[in-house]
C-alpha cells in the first residue's frame, strides 16, 4: 500500500525523481532545489509544447492551432519560398479549408507585458484564495494594454482584515480559470479561446506547473491539470500540490484533482472536464510520493540514466 494521506515527506527532489521515471526528461536534482523556472527547468519545469512554438515565433502571436493548419498547408505545397512566415503573409498564401484567413488574423493570443502579469497573481490568506479586483481604473488600463479584464468578484463580508485592499475572494465559475505556477507564485485568469491561454502569462516561457483551478468565494474545489500549451505531467502535478500544501497551507483533503493522466485512463469523446477521474488531492500526492520512492528503491533512475548514457555514447552493441 502507498503511504497514508498524512505522508509529508515528498519534496522538490522527489518531484524531480518523478519527472525522471515518468517523463524520462531532465537530470538528477540538485540539493538546494531552486525554482525550476529560474534555474532553467531541467527537471520539473515545463517548456512550451513544440506544437505551440509557431504561436510564440509569430510576431502577431496568432493562435497556434490555426497556425499549425497553415503550416501543414505550406508543407503540403512543398514549402514554397523556404520561409513559412514570409509565405503566410505574402500574396501566395492559400487558406486551408479548416481555417479561414479572417479567423487566423482575428484569433491572436495576447501576451502579458512583464509589468502587467502581477495583475493575475493569486494570494492566500487564512486558507482562502484572493485575486486582484477589477476596479474601474484597472479595467480601463487593462483594456488599453490589450490584456483581458479580470471580472470583479463581490467581497465576502467575512474576509479577514489582513487581506490587502484591492483583493477579492476568487470565484471562477464551474469551468475554472487557467493557471500557471512560476517562481513560487500562481497566476490565474479566465480563458478566452484564441485570445488568452496558458502561454499568455509569460509569453510562452517555461513554468513550474500549469492547469486550471475551480474555486468559489476563495475556496478551491477542483484542480484540473489541463493545458494544451504546456501538457503537464506527473512531476508538475506533484510540484503544484506540494506548493498548495506548503506555501498556501491548504488542506489537500479538502479538494479533488483529476488523475486521468496519472492512471492512464482513456476518456470518452467530449470535453475533458465533463469526464474527470477525481481523487482527493491528498491521496494523489501520497500516491505520487510512493511511486517515486518505489522507483528510487529499485534504482530505476540509475538504470534510466545508464541507458541514456549508453545511447548518447553511440553504443551499438546488441542486447
Amino acid at each position: 500500500m502507498y503511504p497514508g494521506p498524512g505522508a509529508r515527506y515528498i519534496d522538490v527532489r522527489i518531484a524531480c525523481r518523478i519527472a525522471s521515471v515518468v517523463q524520462l526528461s531532465g537530470g538528477r536534482a540538485s540539493n538546494d532545489s531552486p525554482s525550476p523556472s529560474q534555474s532553467g527547468g531541467e527537471d520539473t519545469c515545463i517548456r512550451l509544447d513544440q506544437r505551440c512554438w509557431l504561436e510564440v515565433a509569430d510576431t502577431r502571436h496568432r493562435y497556434g492551432e490555426n497556425l499549425r493548419r497553415y503550416h501543414y498547408e505550406w508543407a503540403r505545397r512543398g514549402r514554397p519560398g523556404g520561409d513559412f512566415f514570409e509565405w503566410l503573409d505574402g500574396d501566395d498564401c492559400t487558406a486551408p479549408a479548416s481555417c479561414s484567413r479572417e479567423r487566423l488574423d482575428r484569433e491572436a493570443v495576447r501576451f502579458c507585458a512583464p509589468g502587467a502579469v502581477h495583475e493575475y497573481a493569486l494570494r492566500c490568506f487564512g486558507g482562502r484564495i484572493y485575486c486582484v479586483a477589477a476596479a474601474s481604473t484597472a479595467s480601463a488600463a487593462s483594456t488599453a494594454s490589450g490584456l483581458p479584464t479580470l471580472p470583479a468578484t463581490p467581497r465576502s463580508t467575512s474576509a479577514p482584515s489582513s487581506v490587502p485592499p484591492g483583493l477579492v475572494p476568487l470565484t471562477t465559475g464551474p469551468d475554472g480559470w487557467i493557471s500557471v505556477l512560476r517562481d513560487a507564485v500562481i497566476y490565474a485568469g479566465r480563458k478566452e479561446t484564441g485570445r488568452f491561454h496558458h502561454s499568455s502569462f509569460f509569453g510562452g516561457m517555461c513554468v513550474d506547473a500549469a492547469g486550471m483551478i475551480v474555486a468559489t468565494d476563495g475556496v478551491i474545489s477542483r484542480v484540473l491539470p489541463y493545458s494544451g500549451h504546456y501538457r503537464p505531467g506527473e512531476a508538475q502535478i506533484a510540484r503544484l500540490l506540494v506548493y498548495l500544501r506548503d506555501h498556501w497551507g491548504l488542506n489537500l483533503a479538502s479538494f479533488v484533482i483529476d488523475v486521468q493522466l496519472v492512471l492512464r485512463v482513456a476518456r470518452p469523446a467530449g470535453r475533458k472536464m465533463d469526464s474527470p477521474h477525481l481523487w482527493s488531492a491528498e491521496t494523489a500526492l501520497a500516491f505520487l510520493s510512493h511511486k517515486a520512492h518505489a522507483a528510487q528503491r529499485a534504482r530505476l533512475f540509475d538504470t534510466i540514466e545508464h541507458r541514456r548514457g549508453s545511447a548518447g555514447s553511440g553504443d551499438s552493441r546488441g542486447p
